[in-house]
């Protein structure tokens, strides 16, 4: 537009904002309609934008058209708060093909009326995105089931709202979806209605995650009817299932065509209400995984990536030399509480020895261990140890001296950059102050670890250069001696 119709004027001493001088008039609309033809992608995120409501009000109000203010706009991403997520609409039009919004907590009125708004002015779609934090609405849900029912082309679905059971069935017959993470309603009928439909589920997914609040029966479908051979990254999120229902689901996945195509297997488990207030997962033997749940695991041969989070999760040494065994090509486990566990990891240096040893792709590595009793070690000549992965997530995980712990861990990973990620001292149960105080502890001596483990870097570097005629072989002496109290 002409520079009388709008200027810049400085916002908290930082940064420059636009604001109309005047409201434009038709004949600066037609100079903007000329270049906006171009314009074939628009992303808006509040928090870097460069000017306020006003401007918003002041286009909606004075435009000369009610179609899209880019005719030919093929992807929106917009992100900002619920004031401001209604004039996303002005970018609605049919052309459009990927749309992405994202809110925090917003009146539910205000999504409902752009989520209809899309149903109307964009049939083409191929990419919906709509993220609205923890917010619910019966409106907002149905907005984008409607959105969803009228979507026969998309390719890629992603919100973390729950849809209508129509709307569920519908998406699973999408022969063009590819990409589907979707939060599943709760309730029976869902599962009477996928046991109707004839034509396999999912026939092009490659990548499904699935929310649901309570694992059972009535969704088994969702992961037994699906039928492409390309789907390679599964993910089931759900409040803590029973043993037996989750060694339901993963023989449910077995002998399907993507068993042996699938790379990234994820399973988050985030600790039931119920269970909050009942006995610690050391005396729940009925929601442990264990070595019979990896038992299943162990049926997907090609995975690179394997997150299990959960309060339940019950491993030692031995397991994790059966993993390690199992998936040779791993880049990225990950195998840690979600919260304090109630008791101290049964993993200890032998099992980070063996990981570091026997995973030689790994990149990331989440694994709560026993950093209190670390025993004996030695560094042999031809001791092998893993040069690319670069990130530790120990979570809670004990510690009580710093220097042998960053001696140890520089031998295993000599990753210049190493970082590690501690669990925030309020991660797990509201009130239990002991262990936040421990927590807090251990995050003030980790960060110590992560400190020292740049000095030790380079010096190991420089001893490896040192001894570089060695063969290139792997050794390791662990001689397990209780550490003096």
């Amino acid at each position: 537009m002409p520079e009388d119709v709008w200027d810049l004027h400085e916002m908290n001493g930082e940064e420059d904002i636009i604001y109309f001088m005047r409201p434009p008039l038709p004949p600066d609309w037609d100079r903007f309609k000329i270049h906006a033809r171009c314009v074939r992608s628009f992303i808006y995120e509040e928090k870097d934008a460069e000017f306020e409501n006003e401007v918003w009000e002041t286009v909606a109000l004075h435009r000369t058209t009610t179609n899209s203010l880019f005719p030919n706009l093929r992807k929106l991403h917009w992100v900002s708060s619920a004031g401001q997520i209604s004039y996303a609409s002005l970018m609605l039009g049919p052309n459009l093909t990927e749309l992405k919004l994202t809110t925090g907590i917003a009146p539910e009125r205000k999504c409902d009326g752009i989520l209809s708004a899309a149903e109307y002015f964009c049939p083409g779609l191929e990419s919906i995105t709509f993220i609205c934090g923890r917010y619910f609405s019966v409106f907002m849900s149905l907005g984008l089931s409607n959105l969803v029912l009228s979507s026969n082309r998309l390719k890629f679905y992603e919100a973390d709202m729950q849809i209508f059971d129509e709307a569920v069935v519908h998406l699973v017959q999408i022969q063009s979806l590819k990409v589907a993470k979707l939060v599943v309603p709760l309730g029976a009928i869902l599962g009477s209605m996928l046991k109707e439909v004839e034509e396999p589920f999912f026939p092009s997914i490659e990548i499904l995650h699935i929310h649901i609040r309570q694992l059972n029966a009535n969704y088994l479908a969702l992961l037994t009817g699906a039928q492409s051979a390309r789907l390679w990254d599964i993910s089931l999120s759900a409040d803590d299932p029973l043993k037996a229902v989750l060694i339901q689901y993963l023989a449910a996945m077995q002998n399907k065509p993507y068993t042996n195509s699938l790379r990234a297997l994820t399973l988050v488990f985030p600790k039931h209400r119920k269970l909050s207030e009942g006995r610690p997962p050391l005396y729940q033997p009925e929601y442990k995984i264990d070595r019979e749940i990896f038992q299943y695991i162990f049926a997907f041969k090609n995975l690179t990536r394997l997150h299990i989070v959960s309060a339940n999760l019950d491993i030692d040494d031995e397991l994790v030399l059966h993993v390690v065994n199992a998936f040779p090509r791993l880049w990225s486990l990950r195998l840690i509480p979600n919260h304090y566990s109630g008791r101290t990891p049964q993993v200890t240096i032998q099992g980070i020895m063996t990981i570091a040893i026997g995973l030689f792709d790994l990149r990331f590595l989440g694994i709560a261990f026993d950093a209190v009793s670390m025993g004996g070690w030695e560094i042999g000549p031809r001791m092998k140890y893993s040069t690319r992965c670069h990130k530790l997530e120990v979570a809670d995980s004990p510690i009580r001296s710093v220097g042998p712990v960053a001696l140890f861990l520089s031998a295993m990973f000599t990753c210049f950059h190493f970082e590690i990620v501690t669990s925030l001292p309020d991660t797990g149960e509201t009130g239990d102050t002991q262990n936040h105080v421990a927590r807090e502890g251990y995050k003030r001596l980790w960060k110590q670890v992560q400190e020292q483990m740049v000095f030790l870097a380079h010096a190991r570097e420089q001893e490896r250069r040192r001894f570089s005629d060695w063969p290139a072989g792997l050794y390791a002496e662990f001689t397990p001696t209780p550490e003096p109290e």
